[in-house]
């Protein structure tokens, strides 16, 4: 089947974070809602450093999405607090109506980044990233970070993923950028294999977490 890529726009939200949320259906986000997803993804819209594209079939459908995120230091923060900050009324609605979520199990990986976000957003503590201390700490710059990819799970193994992480070559080579990078769980082996599958190398591992790298 042939997919097509299109630029992602306020039009398509609902049906990106759709897909969002049944490509992950047990992440904290998901369970935060609709509504916060919507605003989550729209961050990517938010900026000229950041990008939201998605495929849809020969019928139309979105079929699946990709974030991504300029990395040369232009952006104050990186894509995890960017999204945070941006969504950051909409995540304090979700937590009042939904509490229990306080004991999901990502939040004890993202206390230490929302206490953070929170002393950045109200009391401007905090460290800023600048472009000069990006560059001195980064050797491989610019770079395209794919930071979010979604496909409807019935179409796992039909190519979607490829025509995306494909479309993100063509992306970085608009944008002169010579390196792409993205993070994955080290258990998601078919996920790893569909990366390699593309060109994809394995990097340092950090956590529960893989990042893999690309030139082009």
């Amino acid at each position: 089947m042939e997919y097509i890529m299109c630029n992602a726009t306020q039009t398509e939200l609902p049906k990106i974070a759709a897909i969002h949320r049944r490509a992950f259906p047990n992440s904290l986000a998901t369970a935060m809602g609709q509504t916060y997803v919507e605003k989550m993804l729209e961050w990517f819209l938010s900026t000229n450093k950041t990008y939201l594209y998605y495929t849809r079939n020969e019928d139309g459908e979105i079929v699946g999405y990709t974030g991504a995120m300029l990395k040369d230091g232009v952006l104050p923060t990186g894509s995890a607090s960017g999204m945070l900050q941006y969504s950051f009324n909409n995540a304090i609605i979700a937590f009042i109506k939904r509490p229990w979520l306080v004991f999901h199990k990502e939040m004890k990986n993202k206390y230490k980044l929302m206490i953070s976000n929170i002393l950045r957003k109200f009391f401007k503590i905090g460290n800023v990233i600048t472009p000069e201390s990006f560059k001195s700490s980064n050797e491989n710059i610019p770079v395209l970070a794919l930071v979010v990819m979604g496909t409807n799970p019935e179409l796992f193994s039909k190519g979607v993923g490829s025509a995306m992480l494909q479309e993100s070559d063509k992306l970085a080579k608009r944008l002169n950028v010579n390196k792409l990078e993205l993070t994955v769980l080290i258990d998601n082996e078919r996920a790893i294999k569909a990366d390699e599958r593309n060109g994809w190398k394995r990097g340092a591992i950090h956590g529960k977490g893989m990042t893999m790298y690309k030139y082009v």
